[in-house]
């Protein structure tokens, strides 16, 4: 998901920059040439990225980049479902302090992952809550992975309150139905490159009728 930001130029008129708003800048094999992708980039029209940090060193990565690069970078910081069995207490209670960085703009990603069951499914629903009931209160986004886990995705976050709240449902490669189900509890979804795939006719349809669905 992109989203516009307008900017001035000299003569008042106004042009419109856009955020990329799911990279993953912290990853080893950009580590020594985030300067030229920012170029990059600027140069397509994307002026601002957000980075998402998947686990708490991975966060705190995303964090120095951000302080390096302050208005270009900002950071979405959470525990991904596959990383669930491995966090632990100190692990956690570190990301909650650096969840108060203002470098942060959102949460995420967060989720279920039931398609690679990468972590013990009890466990990825035990460190979900926990990330949402500590959100709660810090009034940021959310950025949800789900991966054939919409039922049990969708209850959780209806469960501890998050209905109309700022949700995005990141990389949906979904039903018609269930972006519908998705969008009838106020959040929004997000699309990738999949959507450019030949054989995506139907994700093509959807990501059509988003706007519309906002």
């Amino acid at each position: 998901m992109r989203f516009s930001r307008g900017a001035a130029e000299p003569g008042g008129v106004r042009r419109m920059g856009l955020i990329d708003s799911h990279a993953h800048l912290s990853f080893p094999e950009l580590a020594g040439q985030i300067g030229e992708v920012l170029n990059r980039a600027s140069e397509a029209g994307v002026e601002e990225v957000i980075t998402v940090g998947v686990d708490l060193a991975d966060a705190r990565r995303s964090v120095q980049l951000a302080e390096r690069h302050p208005g270009r970078i900002h950071v979405a910081a959470g525990f991904h479902p596959h990383e669930a069995e491995k966090v632990t207490a100190g692990d956690f209670a570190a990301m909650l302090e650096l969840w108060d960085h203002p470098g942060i703009v959102a949460f995420g990603e967060i989720g279920l992952d039931y398609h690679y069951d990468l972590a013990n499914r009890d466990v990825q629903r035990s460190v979900f809550v926990r990330q949402l009931e500590s959100a709660a209160s810090r009034g940021k986004p959310l950025v949800i992975h789900a991966r054939e886990a919409l039922d049990d995705t969708i209850r959780v976050l209806h469960d501890h309150g998050y209905t109309n709240r700022p949700v995005v449902f990141h990389c949906f490669t979904g039903k018609a139905e269930e972006a519908d189900r998705i969008a009838a509890h106020g959040w929004r979804i997000s699309f990738t490159g999949v959507v450019t795939f030949r054989k995506s006719q139907g994700l093509q349809e959807i990501a059509g009728t988003t706007p519309r669905r906002s």
